[in-house]
């Protein structure tokens, strides 16, 4: 900012502000798209689905899910029982494995195209076993994963 004072007892006022719109360009860009931050929402979702899976279910509030039933142990075939060491939903591992996240500028899809997911998750015909669910402590780490997105768009004042 520069003050010039004239002659005549009138003076003139002149702002550069260029620091300030760039932190605001910089700020919209931010509250705009905040892809990166649902990119590391939808990375911290793809951990915790997996530890779901090793946990079978009992991850925070969750409970662990119900056995297999002898009937549904008694189908898989014996180096199959093995493998997966009477691991649910851990035959093949192609469940666990198929868990993708798509981040876009304003929020991130998690899903599965496996075909027997849904089945899964919700019980159709069988005892249901979710594996895609947010608990509270996703809720709180989500919250801080985008403030600190949104945080980080503001300028933290003068810079020496």
């Amino acid at each position: 900012m520069a003050i010039t004072v004239g002659g005549s007892g009138g003076f003139r006022v002149t702002i550069d502000d260029r620091e300030v719109r760039r932190a605001l360009s910089h700020m919209e860009r931010a509250l705009v798209s905040a892809q990166p931050a649902w990119a590391e929402v939808g990375e911290h979702m793809l951990e915790a689905v997996d530890t779901t899976f090793v946990k079978e279910g009992a991850r925070d509030e969750h409970q662990k899910w119900e056995d297999l039933a002898k009937s549904s142990w008694a189908m898989r075939p014996p180096k199959k029982r093995k493998e997966a060491g009477g691991r649910i939903l851990q035959v093949s591992a192609r469940l666990r494995r198929s868990i993708w996240r798509r981040a876009g500028p304003r929020s991130v899809k998690i899903g599965t195209n496996v075909d027997y997911a849904s089945k899964h998750q919700y019980g159709l015909g069988v005892k249901p076993r979710p594996f895609l669910f947010v608990t509270s402590k996703d809720w709180d780490i989500i919250g801080k994963i985008l403030l600190r997105h949104y945080l980080a768009a503001f300028p933290r004042g003068p810079r020496p």
